[in-house]
């Protein structure tokens, strides 16, 4: 018996090895790669754009219900059911690493998880520094703190649908939106972008720390602090690094 679909064939195939290749059903697999810390708007278009697939995406999920994972597909395969294995596999991976949670977070729900680790994914692209920006984060609430994070402010200027083209101002932190963690006290009403597992697992199971600012060290990645002290001579730190950088151009 074969099957219709799409199929491999070595270019010196006799007529006997191709006739072999489509009764043996093994089709081509392609993938589809849906990377960390995209909104669900980026994820959708890449998906249009990907040859292979059938069908228009009719489901616009929420943002955050997406799992950026490898998903491997046949051609013909459709937009939305691919849609619907993003979806099922970001609420099974949430569920399986809430059970798995740290004792006594001040996080609640799996979704609560999930908003966290939006922004954690969207901080850093470091996988050693997750669980130690997830650290700040926690500390933060716990304290009664504001989180304090740049790219809350973002998602609330773009709605997670475009990139930011510009540099965030001042005037950005005052900005009235309930996605504004410089203003507002707890986390922002729903995730910024579809975080990875490993970030999930992060704010779910964080380093123990006193740190509760951390900011860019001009190598990639961050250098924290316990006190605003510390941050501000971090902060003295880098701007000293950028204006180098600078002179040098």
């Amino acid at each position: 018996v074969m099957r219709a679909g799409e199929f491999s064939i070595p270019k010196e195939s006799s007529p006997r090895d191709i006739l072999s290749i489509l009764r043996s059903g093994k089709m081509v697999i392609r993938r589809f790669v849906a990377v960390e810390g995209l909104y669900t708007a980026e994820i959708l278009g890449h998906l249009r754009r990907t040859d292979g697939l059938t069908g228009i995406v009719t489901e616009t999920p929420k943002e955050g219900e997406l799992l950026p994972e490898t998903y491997h597909y046949n051609f013909g395969d459709n937009r939305n059911d691919l849609v619907r294995r993003m979806k099922v596999a970001m609420k099974n991976v949430s569920e399986e690493l809430w059970l798995l949670r740290e004792v006594g977070l001040p996080i609640k729900t799996p979704l609560e998880a999930i908003i966290l680790a939006s922004i954690v994914e969207k901080e850093t692209g470091l996988v050693e520094e997750r669980r130690r920006v997830a650290s700040v984060f926690i500390n933060r609430l716990r304290l009664g703190m504001r989180l304090q994070s740049d790219p809350t402010v973002i998602y609330g200027l773009t709605n997670g649908n475009r990139r930011l083209s510009r540099p965030l101002k001042r005037k950005d932190l005052k900005s009235l939106n309930p996605y504004n963690t410089y203003l507002n006290k707890g986390l922002p009403p729903g995730p910024i972008a579809n975080p990875g597992r490993a970030s999930i697992k992060a704010v779910l199971n964080p380093i123990e720390s006193t740190d509760l600012y951390f900011v860019a060290d001009g190598k990639g990645g961050h250098a924290f602090s316990t006190t605003l002290s510390e941050h501000n001579k971090n902060v003295k730190v880098l701007r000293k690094l950028e204006r180098e950088k600078m002179q040098t151009r």
